[in-house]
């Protein structure tokens, strides 16, 4: 069994130059963990990530992992338990067997949340089990998809507020565009003194996988009900597609023959952008002749609440 404390002496145990940035990142945040410097820690990774990326084979998934585990040691360190588990899921896709095999060296509270995060991700009904790829791809936008060009398609469709949209609509000249641009991506930046946008790379590369998971001939992935779930929120914890049946609470013409399908995805309480007293938020997608293709059942005011606010996620705060 490999563990990210066993896989880091291994990784940087070759000497390439091209591996020294992740490599002394890492170091550095090591450093900044062991004085309970967490914001520091984070600060020093956030370059490495995209350099960890330019590796090849093992190395790159080796280095892309320990840069996981530690920017969540980070994050959960300093109080931001979200951050920390969607890199410890990224983590853990990378490598599954990965465990912490010296605990004393962490805070309780992070090692707690790890546990949790490996034991959830080892159940059966996950989002991989039903659209897999997501997590083996590139952790920014994949290689080979060009960012998305224009606030338009399909970033101001799923992320624009109304009084965005009616600007854009206004908007004549190119540099125009260009400011409104800029602005409309600064706004949802989580971290204004970094060069990267964390929000922004997310959201391309969701649109990406997105665009391939859930595409019909009427429509783009993206803008499907599945598509614009996935980019706002990212993979359900619990994700699961059976039969309808006579039980379930979906309105269906008396004639109709029930021939469909039903899906659930569930998100935690820490992957959503709302606060909330509720452990969990569910979101229904049915499939059935005379209904549609994976259409959402907005029956729930909270699931709503919570894609509205991971639109612009520093308003929602």
């Amino acid at each position: 069994m490999r563990t990210i404390l066993v896989v880091l002496p291994i990784l940087f145990a070759t000497g390439k130059a091209v591996a020294q940035d992740p490599a002394t990142a890492i170091n550095e945040a090591r450093t900044h963990i062991a004085a309970r410097r967490y914001v520091d820690a984070v600060n020093a990774l956030k370059g490495a990530m995209k350099a960890a990326d330019q590796l090849t084979g093992e190395e790159r998934k080796q280095a892309l992992a320990a840069v996981h585990f530690y920017l969540a040691v980070g994050y959960s360190g300093s109080g931001d338990d979200l951050n920390a588990v969607k890199h410890i899921e990224e983590l853990l896709h990378l490598s599954p067997n990965a465990r912490i095999t010296a605990p004393s060296k962490y805070e309780a509270h992070f090692v707690e949340l790890f546990n949790s995060v490996s034991h959830r991700l080892s159940a059966p009904d996950t989002f991989d089990a039903l659209y897999p790829g997501f997590w083996t791809s590139s952790p920014q936008t994949p290689r080979g998809v060009e960012p998305i060009p224009s606030v338009d398609t399909p970033a101001l469709p799923i992320l624009g507020s109304q009084d965005e949209k009616r600007e854009w609509s206004t908007l004549m000249t190119a540099s125009e565009r260009q400011r409104f641009l800029e602005d409309f991506w600064k706004r949802r930046d989580p971290n204004h003194s970094s060069p990267e946008n964390e929000f922004r790379d997310t959201f391309n590369r969701r649109v990406a996988f997105a665009d391939q998971a859930f595409a019909s001939q009427e429509q783009r992935g993206s803008f499907t009900d599945r598509g614009k779930v996935f980019v706002l929120l990212g993979p359900p914890t619990f994700a699961r597609r059976r039969p309808i049946t006579n039980r379930d609470r979906i309105w269906i013409a008396e004639a109709a023959t029930i021939n469909g399908t039903i899906e659930h995805w569930v998100y935690t309480r820490e992957q959503l952008p709302v606060k909330t007293s509720k452990t969990t938020v569910m979101y229904r997608f049915v499939t059935q002749t005379g209904i549609g293709d994976g259409v959402l059942q907005r029956e729930s005011a909270l699931a709503m609440q919570a894609l509205a606010g991971a639109a612009n996620p520093n308003a929602a705060r």
